[in-house]
């Protein structure tokens, strides 16, 4: 019963709406406009007539239609769009050829008053006529309805960055990570008051920074560093040696930008979804090139993990990319090691909406 469906449904599907009703309304019209054209004058063979027009005009319409499904199917993007136009045209032009010349000699041997009365070949316009008219038709449909999926596109293309910063909003004040950080700090606020001060100084930075950097889509990757600076230094007081990140910065990216917060979310993610303990540490390597930056970890998964909770996160980093970007996150996992890498963007790279 699906694949009925589905066969049913599919030319609509191409078309990108039901044309059932355009054909029971505009077939008859194409065949009385024909057939008033070459008679003007009514005869007393008139039913004959439109009768043999009406047939005609439908067997124009369905091959032309068909030859119209054909190339959509063949060539369904958007970015063929004349390129199809072209096979299109040419298939039309073979076609009307064809059956005119197979019309013509049948009409000769079943309705030979109609070829002599209506002077066949000089009506030789007529269907070419009406195969383009049906070929503006479908086209202007079509067009119309790219406009509009590209508009409705437009519009949740806004929405999902709407919902995007809210999200990192919403996880700039996550509370599991504040209440983390001050058990932290509260277990050597009394035994080590220096580095307890300097813990809090280096929380401080990093909520300074989760709270204004929702204004700006990008930053300069010296922000980002910094703010990854901050942030690996909470982490290391509360993981100790346990946890390594090793920064490997050829100094060729100085003028380049990236997604605020990137960085940190690719550390939080080795950091929350990887095994670290005395027997095995955490080792992280950030390494900085001309147009990328890329971050790699020995993939030592928890048990405990979820199996979506890590492709959500970097989701989200790539749809921000798409957003903003041509170019987007790559990411690497041969079971061996976890590797995600970041374009780095020029000014003229980015993309506002």
């Amino acid at each position: 019963m699906a694949w009925k469906e589905y066969v049913k449904n599919e030319p609509w599907t191409l078309l990108k709406f039901n044309d059932r009703w355009l054909r029971m309304i505009v077939i008859p019209i194409f065949a009385l406009i024909s057939q008033f054209a070459l008679h003007p004058t009514p005869t007393d063979s008139f039913f004959v007539k439109i009768t043999t027009s009406l047939i005609i005009t439908i067997i124009y319409w369905h091959i032309s239609r068909s030859i119209i499904l054909y190339f959509r199917r063949r060539l369904p993007n958007i970015q063929d769009y004349f390129k199809r136009m072209v096979f299109q045209i040419i298939g039309l032009i073979l076609s009307n050829i064809i059956l005119f010349v197979l019309i013509g000699l049948l009409l000769r041997k079943t309705l030979p008053q109609f070829i002599t009365n209506t002077n066949y070949s000089s009506s030789f316009f007529i269907p070419f006529a009406f195969t383009f008219s049906i070929v503006l038709i479908y086209e202007s449909i079509y067009l119309l309805h790219e406009w509009k999926q590209a508009a409705l596109g437009k519009e949740i293309t806004q929405k999902e960055q709407v919902i995007t910063q809210l999200k990192v909003l919403q996880n700039q004040t996550n509370p599991h990570f504040l209440f983390n950080s001050l058990n932290t700090l509260s277990s050597f606020i009394q035994e080590q008051p220096n580095l307890a001060e300097k813990y809090v100084n280096k929380l401080a930075e990093v909520y300074r920074y989760m709270l204004n950097i929702h204004k700006h889509e990008l930053i300069t990757l010296k922000e980002e560093l910094d703010f990854l600076a901050d942030y690996y230094f909470l982490m290391q007081i509360r993981y100790g040696k346990n946890l390594h990140l090793e920064i490997k910065n050829n100094g060729l990216a100085k003028s380049k930008y990236i997604i605020p917060m990137s960085l940190q979310i690719l550390l939080e993610n080795a950091i929350k979804h990887n095994i670290i303990s005395n027997k095995q540490p955490l080792h992280i390597s950030l390494n900085i090139e001309k147009n990328n930056v890329s971050i790699t970890n020995k993939h030592q998964p928890k048990l405990t993990k979820k199996a979506h909770s890590n492709e959500t996160g970097l989701s989200n980093l790539i749809k921000r990319y798409q957003l903003i970007s041509e170019l987007s996150p790559t990411i690497s996992n041969d079971q061996i090691h976890f590797q995600v890498t970041l374009p780095l963007l020029n000014i003229n790279q980015y993309q506002t909406s």
